[in-house]
């Protein structure tokens, strides 16, 4: 079921920005606008300007970023 996983005979949640995982931890799809990464975490694709908040839970455009702040590539 998207959005759990099994863990023993308990249906448990998958992080918020998963869509899809195999444990607490592993996503193994993202919900938009976060991408899988090579790991199996979700993140903020930067090529698409985008950067991941403080929180971790959202990811935001880079015209909103503060000064000096290194997370978004040109």
């Amino acid at each position: 079921m998207n959005g759990f996983y099994l863990s023993g005979n308990t249906c448990l949640a998958c992080l918020p920005i998963c869509s899809q995982c195999t444990n607490a931890t592993g996503c193994t799809s993202c919900n938009s606008p976060f991408i899988l990464s090579t790991t199996f975490g979700c993140v903020c694709n930067t090529t698409a300007s985008l950067y991941l908040s403080l929180d971790g839970s959202t990811c935001s455009p880079c015209s909103t970023v503060i000064t000096n702040c290194l997370t978004c590539i040109e």
